[in-house]
């Protein structure tokens, strides 16, 4: 449905032309005088103006929802993509290097809202964050390897880009 701002200024000014008459006793139920409508032809006007209205702007209000969804998860993807590379540089380095708590919360900060957008997809459930450090433990490393990160990094992007696929009807390259 396109969004035409003039139709809809025609029938808001419709339907208070149509209280005015109702306001002014303008409407004549048991007489038939031409040119003057009943109660029920206003009713069913204006009902038919009211549901156009708020049809329309319920498409409004769902577009502009799903753009800024679109829009969240673009810059998420984005820096799942950065945060990927970085990842893959540094397990080339050290396999087995442990993910310090900085880093293990900067990478969950992206995880956790690409996979609650993504929270009604199938591949969700394969999706883990990054585990978080032990605040018992006298050391701010993750359990994580860098290796293991990659590998979570790698299936979060595989799940944007069928999540893109799906929702958004373009590709998306997932090769680093």
């Amino acid at each position: 449905m396109l969004v035409d701002k003039e139709y809809i200024n025609l029938k808001v000014q419709e339907i208070k032309n149509d209280f005015n008459l109702l306001r002014n006793n303008h409407i004549h139920e048991l007489e038939k005088v031409p040119g003057t409508p009943k109660c029920s032809t206003l009713a069913n006007r204006m009902e038919e103006n009211l549901d156009y209205i708020v049809s329309t702007y319920e498409e409004i209000i769902s577009t502009q929802a799903i753009s800024a969804e679109r829009e969240q998860f673009d810059l998420l993807s984005g820096l799942l993509t950065r945060l990927a590379s970085e990842i893959a540089d540094l397990s080339k380095k050290q396999p087995d290097g442990l993910v310090n708590a900085f880093k293990v919360g900067q990478i969950n900060r992206v995880l956790r809202p690409l996979k609650e957008i993504m929270k009604s997809e199938p591949s969700t459930e394969f999706l883990d964050l990054v585990t978080e450090p032990d605040p018992e433990a006298k050391t701010d490393k993750s359990r994580n390897t860098y290796s293991d990160t990659a590998l979570i990094l790698s299936q979060f992007r595989e799940a944007c880009g069928e999540y893109r696929s799906k929702y958004y009807d373009t590709t998306w390259n997932i090769h680093l």
